[in-house]
């Protein structure tokens, strides 16, 4: 039964490291090989889409507006804080790093911390070690 319980957990491991490697990977190459530019925060308004769908309006999410190389703008809701002390402002200017083939796809400077990309690769190579240990060693 350790052996069956050992596999789970290495599988489980297994996926919680890949998933911490791949973002990680992915902030990486953002900052490398995307585009960057300054964005400004601007106010929400209270629309009735948003009546509909509370989502973002509800969590706290800030408008940010960004142009791209192409002096297209752009506006999509920034990802949430992970921390109260690192929210974003109206008016505040923030460095932005984006996929200049899909501008939606963006990197927020100082905001999209790797720590949880860090703590999910930590623990699945935990995991890992403690499911392969379980499994070779159960009886």
């Amino acid at each position: 039964m350790l052996i069956v319980i050992g596999i789970w957990l290495a599988a489980g491991g297994a996926i919680a490291a890949l998933t911490g490697w791949s973002g990680m990977r992915h902030s990486r190459r953002l900052r490398r090989y995307g585009a960057s530019t300054w964005a400004m925060i601007v106010p929400r308004k209270h629309t009735e889409e948003d009546d509909d769908n509370d989502a973002n309006w509800a969590s706290g999410n800030a408008m940010i507006q960004y142009a791209l190389a192409d002096g297209q703008v752009l506006e999509r809701y920034s990802p949430g804080p992970a921390r109260r002390s690192a929210e974003l402002s109206p008016g505040q200017s923030v460095l932005v790093w984006y996929d200049p083939d899909d501008p939606q796809d963006l990197l927020i400077g100082g905001r999209n911390v790797a720590v949880a990309d860090i703590a999910f690769l930590l623990a699945g190579i935990a995991f890992v070690l403690l499911g392969t240990a379980l499994a070779a060693f159960g009886r």
